[in-house]
Formats: C-alpha cells, structure tokens, sequence
C-alpha cells in the first residue's frame, strides 16, 4: 500500500497486531518528517510523536476504536477502519499541542482509503501540574438577528462578546499558572436557524484568550433527518455537521494530575427538532475501557458529558436522593471504578447543581453561560450566568464560579419573598447557594449561618422550590423561548427572623473553608 504523508498537526489498538507498545491538523511546529515510518502488515494509519523536536515514547495514540502507545523512537500504528473518524494524540501530562488561535490541535480528520495514511504530532513541553480549567455551557450561540428581539435584548454573539469575553480575557491575563477551557455543549441553538449555527459560534469565540477543548451538545446536531436507524448506536448522520465543524465527538487528554475525558452523550432519535436519547453509545464504553485501562488510577478522572450522569432528587432537607438521565449510567460508572477522585462536569440543565455521589465522586452541573438564553442573564433557578474555574494543584482541587457580572465573592443571593417557602413561612429570608452541594452520603459539607443583630437564633433551613426573582422575570417578561421556564432547584434556604426589622447577617461558607457573607433587613412591613 502506498503511504499518505498528512502535514503535521498538532493534535492505543490496545494490543492491536499491528500496534508497536478529513479535516486536517493545522501545523503543530518542528515535525521531523523526514523521519521513515515503516508500513506494518494491517496498519492503515501509521505517525510520529515527538516532543520538542525529540521521539516521545509511551505516548497514546487512538482511532476512537483502538488505542497504541508510541514506541521508543516515538512511532506508532494504529488498524483503523470505516468505523473511526477521527485519530487524535491523547495529549500527556507536561505536554501541550499547539494551537490555531482558540483551537488545540490534537486530531485528523480520518477518511477510509486504500492507502496508508500517516499523522505526526508534534508536543512542547510544559509544566501544568498546577493549572486551571475555565468550564463553561450552554451558551447557544443561534444567528438570530435583531428582529427578533425586543426591548433592550440584543443578539446573543453581541452580549457572549460584550460582558463574557472581557471577563475570561481579563482572567486569562491575570492567571499565573497554565490555564485551559472546557465548553460542556449546546454551542448553537439550531431551533432559531434554518441552518445550524456553528460557524457563527467559530466566529464569536475567534478571540478566546485559552485552549478550549468541546462536549458535543444536544442541540450541535442538525436535527432535521428522518428516523434513526436502529442500529446506527452512534447516529453518526446526524453529528457529521459537527464533527466537520468541530473535531471528534469524543476523545481523551491528561494536564497534570488529572484525566480528562469528553463523551457524547446523545443518541438522536430523528424525525424532528432535538429528539434525542440520554445515551452514551457502547462503542465509546468500549473505547473508554480500553483509554481507562492505561490511566494511573491515583490520578483524578474528570468525565465531560452535555448530559448529567447523576441529577438530585430531593424533596425537603433530609439528604439527597438522585435519579439518572443517561440510561446506561451504571455500565460508564462501572468502568470507572478504581479511580480516587471522579468529576462528572455536565450542563444542559440551564440550573447549577453539586452532587457529592459518594466519597469520591461529585457530579457537577454548571449553570448555562447564556442565563435564560440570553433573554436575562440569569438562570432558570435564579443563579447568574457565570463560568467556574477549577484550580488542580497536584491532586488537590478548588472549585470556583464566577458570575461574569459580578464578583467572585458573589456566590448566593438575598430573596425577599415569601411566596415558594414551604408551608407558606412569613416574612422569610430566602438564600440562593447555586454551588452548594448536596450529599447522598449524608449532611453537606457546606455550611451557611444567619444572624440577627450580631446574634445567632435560628437555622435555616433547605428547601425545594423556585427562585421568586425568576419566577417574577418570567411572569412579567415577554419570553419566547418557551423552555426558559422556571425550574425547582435544590439549593435554596429560608430563614424566619424573630425580629423581622433585624440586621441579618448570612455567612455562606464552603468545602474548603471560604467564607462569604452579606448583610441585609426584610423588605417586608412591620
């Protein structure tokens, strides 16, 4: 077979026989390509990894069906066949890939052929045992056009660039460690478009100050096919638009202590708009095996899925009870044991809400980035759009969300009403903690404190319900997007003063021992 040399990009068959132990790559930097990769009897594709212009050993390499390891003069080999779509480097730790502006340069664009095709990659190094993961969602980027806004709205790309972008870019200037993106899905919003949006979204994020790395989401298909086939478990039909758009569906990478890994967790069901199955497909569990299987298991594992694996299902203060909106939960989590510390980051839910599963799992699910789909830029249970920044220090993490309006101390708000308390509670303080986190293991691990006049005389007390802020938003707010209802969340408190013209003063204070605090008296007559 004649041998297809594809310009370096920078960008295990595990066990494979041939193994040694589409859309192009932008270049990546000093692939030596005049280096010879010898063909190997069953290989289809065959590379080189170097790092800083050296072989690279040991590095993973993979199809999305078989994984290999670069040998010692940093080559490998890979039988890659119609079912792959991609082969991508799982970038190592204290290595980075090149990137063409916001885009990081881990994979090629697999076409089946007759003729061996060969991809290098090429890493530079780096120290990111500290760094820092920027997660963002939900930002629906949809190429409406002013028309179909009114009053003061503007188009959602005007407000993603006018009040997000400053504030990442403004944070990436000030972060001194190395510092990456993860967007957890639902880059555009295709109901709004005759044609899907992501070139718009391509357009807007032009300028993203970081590495940013994608989930596919359930709204990045297009939708408009006939049925599935029930045997296609992967539908690839419908996410060829996305994968020409943005790369693998899939994929894995490593920073420091911890392992990444993006899934797709969406089967679609065609036949109209955004039908769609919670579903991660057997092949990924497949491939996932095998990627997992070659992972140090003291590091942290972060799995990245548009849908949340673990939802609460709460219903008063007694610690939570969950339900799952993927539907083969239980084989993902099994293929996950062993590790010491797993993070589910999810979004699509358009609500922030914290999970602790158990002693080492927390299930995240960010708030969307866009609010209320831009109509406000707050959420469906009343948390401000914000981005969270995950600091891994080692093994050690530290969560934060910053609203991007505010500040980061900015972590609950004051309600003054009484209208969605339990049992009709008058006159009650209402708090909102969009992160803190809920346990099925028993008490949070977050603590929240109020005072009256400097004196302590009561708990408050956790409740199920809406935020009233929202609840008036969309009462009184003209809102097409139907969707954008208010939702019941889990992480609202209420406290009923003995001196309703007290001073209160409400002390939030985290995981890991930050405290915020705010003041303010009831609104309500005396």
């Amino acid at each position: 077979m004649r041998t297809v040399l594809i310009d370096a990009a920078v960008g295990l068959c595990l066990l494979c026989s041939c193994g040694s132990g589409g859309h192009k790559g932008a270049e990546s930097g000093p692939v030596p390509s005049t280096v010879q990769v010898e063909d190997k009897d069953g290989c289809t594709v065959k590379g080189l990894v170097t790092l800083d212009g050296a072989a690279a050993p040991g590095v993973v390499v993979s199809d999305g069906v078989n994984l290999t390891r670069t040998n010692r003069d940093g080559k490998y080999w890979l039988k890659t066949g119609a079912e792959s779509d991609f082969v991508f480097v799982s970038i190592p730790s204290g290595a980075e890939v090149a990137t063409s502006a916001w885009e990081p340069r881990f994979w090629y664009r697999f076409h089946p052929s007759d003729e061996v095709q060969r991809f290098d990659f090429a890493l530079r190094g780096r120290d990111n045992s500290h760094h820092k993961m920027v997660v963002i969602t939900d930002v629906h980027i949809s190429g409406r056009t002013p028309a179909l806004y009114s009053g003061t709205n503007i188009v959602d790309s005007l407000q993603f660039r006018r009040y997000f972008l400053p504030a990442v870019k403004a944070f990436a200037a000030s972060c001194d460690v190395p510092c990456y993106a993860l967007n957890l899905g639902d880059m555009m919003q295709e109901i709004h478009s005759a044609k899907a949006a992501l070139p718009e979204y391509r357009g807007v994020i032009r300028d993203f100050p970081m590495p940013l790395f994608h989930v596919i989401g359930n709204h990045d298909y297009m939708p408009d096919l006939p049925l599935a086939d029930e045997g296609d478990e992967e539908t690839r039909g419908f996410k060829e638009y996305y994968m020409s758009h943005m790369g693998p569906r899939y994929y894995s990478f490593n920073i420091g202590e911890v392992h990444y890994v993006v899934l797709d967790a969406c089967k679609m069901l065609g036949g109209g708009s955004n039908k769609y199955q919670p579903h991660i497909s057997p092949a990924q569990l497949a491939w996932l095996r095998k990627d997992l299987s070659v992972v140090d298991k003291t590091k942290s594992l972060v799995i990245a899925t548009h849908i949340a694996a673990y939802r609460s299902d709460a219903t008063d203060s007694n610690p939570a009870t969950s339900r799952s909106l993927l539907d083969n939960r239980d084989a993902l989590m099994e293929i996950c044991e062993g590790f010491a510390n797993i993070y589910i980051w999810s979004g699509d839910a358009h609500i922030s809400e914290v999970l602790r599963v158990n002693s080492n799992t927390v299930q995240t699910v960010h708030g969307a980035l866009g609010g209320s789909v831009w109509w406000s830029r707050i959420c469906t249970d009343g948390s401000p759009a914000a981005y969270t920044v995950y600091d891994f220090d080692g093994g050690r993490l530290t969560a934060t969300r910053i609203p991007y309006e505010s500040t980061v101390d900015d972590q609950f708000a004051l309600r003054d009403s009484n209208s969605y308390t339990p049992d009709g509670a008058s006159k009650a303080l209402v708090i909102n903690v969009p992160a803190w986190e809920l346990s099925l293991q028993g008490p949070s691990t977050w603590k929240i404190e109020v005072l009256e006049n400097g004196v302590k005389k009561g708990e408050p007390v956790r409740f199920r319900g809406y935020d009233a802020w929202f609840v008036d938003f969309a009462s009184n707010y003209k809102n097409p997007d139907t969707a954008n209802k208010p939702r019941v969340t889990n992480h609202l408190f209420y406290y009923i003063p003995e001196d309703t013209a007290a001073r209160l003063t409400v002390t939030v204070t985290d995981a890991v021992g930050r405290q915020y605090r705010k003041e303010t008296t009831l609104k309500y007559d005396n």
